[in-house]
């Protein structure tokens, strides 16, 4: 067996082949998505907290003058999803919505519903005789942007068809086969004055008590761990859900909403903490920057990464300088927290 050096020519050739091999295979998990293949991993959550992530991670980079405006709904709307494909839709919807104001002024206003929806109303695409009249959870987004003419309307769910520049893959083409794994649909209606897309897919009841995140279960978790934590986030609703579940597990919660603020609750060295939870984008001072820092003034502190993206979409794992302890996926999940906190902490 030959050790590769990585300034060798084979090195090189085989951390291609190996880049390539990756990007081949997240390429065939999309064309699965496509064709409505891609096998679902299904939870019953509110979509409003999926999509509240989702719009979170888009408003950081948008020009200053757009406006944006989210409305939660008055009760939770839950639906059951595989979480990381319907967050692939939202982030597709809201890259067209962002891309339609041309980094120029306008705004983007995201609101819900609940409505007895015809089938008949659904595009031709999503039709099948598996769909039925029923209650379904609308996620709209509205945009003022430059708007579609009638004729790319009927041509936006196609493969790789974009009216900007060339290579944007697959783009809305991608929804089709994760809407209609889902028994869902988009509607799209444009004008000259903006574009209205409504995402919309089965109601499902809430979960049982016994399945709740929070109640039912009590009783297993609490007192099982024990120690203050430090959970750093610069949405608030993420920072309530958190402290909720880690309070729910026994732990005593300190927060913080931006990567800075956490260091500096760290570096006054009042509390002794047992870990860290750290979201790796936040302003002053992102997590994986905050995680270095936090790591010369007490090596020996656990830290977590979080995130919507995936660990391996963040390529934390490539880099051995950014290695964290643990990694959480947004939206956090009690059972996910319970069992990464166990076995650190353990």
């Amino acid at each position: 067996t030959r050790i590769l050096t990585k300034e060798s020519t084979e090195h090189k050739m085989a951390s291609d082949a190996a880049s390539a091999a990756t990007d081949a295979s997240q390429i065939g998990s999309r064309m699965l998505s496509y064709v409505g293949q891609q096998q679902l991993k299904l939870q019953t959550v509110p979509l409003e907290v999926l999509v509240k992530e989702s719009f979170s991670t888009f408003k950081k980079s948008l020009n200053p003058t757009t406006s944006l405006k989210f409305t939660p709904p008055e009760r939770p709307l839950y639906c059951s999803i595989d979480q990381s494909q319907i967050k692939e839709v939202i982030e597709s919807v809201l890259t067209n919505a962002i891309e339609s104001l041309n980094n120029t002024a306008g705004k983007i206003e995201i609101s819900f519903s609940s409505d007895q929806v015809s089938m008949d109303s659904f595009p031709v695409i999503f039709h099948n005789d598996e769909r039925k009249d029923k209650d379904y959870i609308v996620c709209q987004i509205k945009d003022s942007g430059h708007g579609i003419s009638q004729e790319n309307l009927l041509r936006i769910f196609e493969p790789f068809f974009t009216t900007r520049f060339v290579g944007r893959g697959l783009g809305l083409a991608l929804t089709v086969g994760i809407m209609q794994s889902h028994h869902g649909a988009i509607t799209v209606e444009s004008s000259s004055e903006g574009t209205t897309v409504r995402v919309l897919l089965p109601e499902s009841q809430a979960p049982e008590e016994n399945d709740s995140p929070f109640e039912g279960i009590q009783n297993a978790f609490v007192q099982q761990l024990s120690g203050d934590i430090l959970l750093a986030d610069d949405e608030e609703m993420v920072l309530d859900v958190g402290r909720n579940m880690l309070e729910l597990l026994g732990l005593t919660v300190h927060t913080a909403q931006n990567g800075q603020e956490a260091v500096d609750t760290i570096r006054e060295n009042n509390i002794v903490f047992n870990i860290v939870i750290l979201d790796v984008s936040m302003p002053e001072m992102d997590g994986i920057e905050a995680m270095k820092t936090i790591r010369k003034i007490n090596p020996d502190l656990p830290v977590l990464l979080s995130s919507g993206y995936s660990e391996e979409d963040l390529s934390i794992k490539d880099n051995q300088e950014n290695q964290p302890d643990g990694f959480l996926t947004k939206p956090l999940q009690l059972s996910d927290i319970k069992a990464t906190l166990q076995k650190i902490l353990s």
